[in-house]
């Protein structure tokens, strides 16, 4: 058993991860060149003060965010956000989620795939 930031995985459970995120193996999609993943960014969110809940509540109802938390620390929310094409990930990231009420900044990091 080996171990990614204190977490456990069996060395053929997870085709790669991010330092947040692993990606468990079936969320790839295949392609003729090989194994390929939907792009997928990670964003940071600051929310205004006191709205922390309301801002996440709004995010978990967004189609490609598939995962969000609050935290503790610099950021207040973490996102996971996915999409069939970059093209329709930035899209997304700019034109709904950065313009969400009470959205105060953000920090969006893409994930490219490792070797």
């Amino acid at each position: 058993m080996r171990f990614h930031q204190g977490f456990p995985f069996e060395e053929n459970e997870w085709i790669g991860c991010t330092e947040l995120f692993f990606t468990p193996r079936g969320r790839e999609r295949s392609s003729e060149a090989g194994i390929q993943t939907m792009p997928l960014a990670i964003v940071l969110i600051n929310a205004e003060v006191g709205s922390e809940d309301e801002l996440l509540r709004e995010l978990k109802n967004l189609n490609n965010v598939s995962e969000a938390y609050a935290v503790y620390g610099v950021y207040d929310i973490v996102a996971k956000v996915e999409a069939a094409t970059m093209k329709e990930l930035k899209e997304i990231i700019t034109s709904r989620i950065r313009k969400l009420k009470n959205l105060r900044s953000s920090l969006t990091m893409m994930v490219t795939e490792g070797t």
